[in-house]
């Protein structure tokens, strides 16, 4: 939270007008597994999900209507320890009081699986429904493994322009494209997958706006070691 609960403090806070919370009922989470290897998405199925807030309950009709194997399974194992979505939890308490939600780890996929995992996405999507996707964006330095230009006095811009590269895709929704970017750059964004689901699952007409974006190292003035923050909203 205190590096990436402001960037979910900016998305969220869309949401935290009058408007949005007469209208917005349920919430479905994506996000990557940082913990467990899967292939497909992983569904959990409980009743609630408990916060300090107090407690979520889990929209198990959607969650149902969602399982088709052998994409899309319930695994609730894969859920334990997991931050990713519990992340997010807090600020929806707050925005959104009283939304259900759908709690979904996406794992490794085939470039067919997108579509898939989008299509089913899009069958229990209507206008109470909100998509969140959990994830950070580049993970820069040494201990990362990933030094795609050196660090000096111009690392920061560096970094900007290597996430905005992305961004751009994103909001544009251009799949292939972002795939493409990131196989270029190796950009280590670790909810790339989830992302991919996001712009398989919106409609064309879609465009996405950053409306916040920062840096771990804007906070610690260490450029050897950062970690970056979008907040797009569709």
């Amino acid at each position: 939270y205190t590096y990436s609960g402001k960037g979910a403090g900016y998305s969220f806070a869309v949401f935290a007008k009058e408007k949005y919370r007469k209208k917005i009922k349920k919430a479905i989470l994506l996000g990557p597994s940082h913990r467990s290897y899967f292939h497909g998405a992983a569904i959990l199925d409980a009743d609630i999900y408990r916060t300090p807030l107090g407690d979520i309950p889990i929209n198990r009709e959607i969650s149902k209507k969602l399982v088709k194997p052998p994409l899309l399974k319930i695994m609730n194992k894969v859920h334990t320890g997991e931050h990713s979505l519990e992340n997010q939890l807090p600020f929806l308490q707050v925005a959104l009081p009283g939304c259900s939600i759908v709690m979904i780890l996406i794992g490794e996929l085939d470039y067919s699986d997108y579509e898939q995992i989008g299509n089913a996405l899009k069958s229990v999507m209507d206008d109470k429904t909100i998509l969140v996707v959990s994830s950070d964006f580049t993970h820069f330095g040494p201990s990362y493994g990933y030094l795609p230009f050196p660090i000096n006095k111009d690392t920061r811009e560096n970094i900007e322009k290597l996430d905005m590269g992305a961004a751009e895709k994103i909001c544009n929704l251009d799949f292939d494209g972002f795939y493409k970017y990131m196989e270029k750059t190796k950009a280590t964004i670790c909810g790339k997958n989830p992302i991919g689901v996001l712009l398989k699952t919106l409609p064309p007409s879609a465009k996405g706006k950053v409306v916040n974006y920062y840096t771990s190292s804007d906070l610690t003035h260490d450029f050897s070691l950062s970690v970056s923050y979008a907040s797009i909203i569709f």
